[in-house]
């Protein structure tokens, strides 16, 4: 009985010093995490900010477009996006519409309403923002208009 004991042991031990993994011989490589610059956006004509906006037009920063124009009329929505949105959707994209429509048009396309989604309310003004770039939006004021937002693909 001891000599089968004995064997069962020495089994037992041999058994817990052999190797358990098996080397695929697999390897996986992460991308480097990209580092988002802070840019500061104003919309007046005085003040300071990384961008300044007081007249209507584009303005690029990095992967960041920052659009501000007036809307007359909802019919004025689907050219003022062919001519930004549309060209590169991969971009960061804001855009700020001096209008009292309710431009329901920009958010069939994707965008939020940022000052009606954060609580702020501003008469004539509708600051839109595209999916990949609403939660990197801080420090928003309403008069005038400025946010601080993080920016992928930041550079000057």
């Amino acid at each position: 009985m001891r000599k089968v004991l004995f064997l069962a042991a020495i089994l037992s031990l041999a058994a817990c010093t052999r190797e358990v993994t098996i080397d695929h011989e697999i390897s996986a490589e992460f991308p480097m995490q990209e580092t988002l610059e802070s840019v500061s956006v104003l919309f007046a004509a005085e003040g300071s900010a990384d961008i300044m906006m007081s007249t209507d037009g584009v303005t690029t920063r990095g992967n960041l477009s920052v659009v501000k124009a007036s809307v007359a009329d909802e019919s004025e929505l689907p050219e003022i996006l062919e001519d930004t949105f549309w060209t590169d959707s991969s971009r960061q994209w804001v855009i700020l519409l001096e209008t009292s429509l309710p431009c329901e048009g920009m958010s069939e396309c994707g965008f939020v309403n940022v000052l009606r989604a954060r609580g702020l309310s501003q008469a004539g003004e509708s600051l839109w923002a595209s999916a990949n770039v609403y939660d990197k939006i801080s420090n928003l004021t309403a008069n005038p208009v400025s946010f601080t937002v993080r920016v992928w693909g930041g550079g000057r």
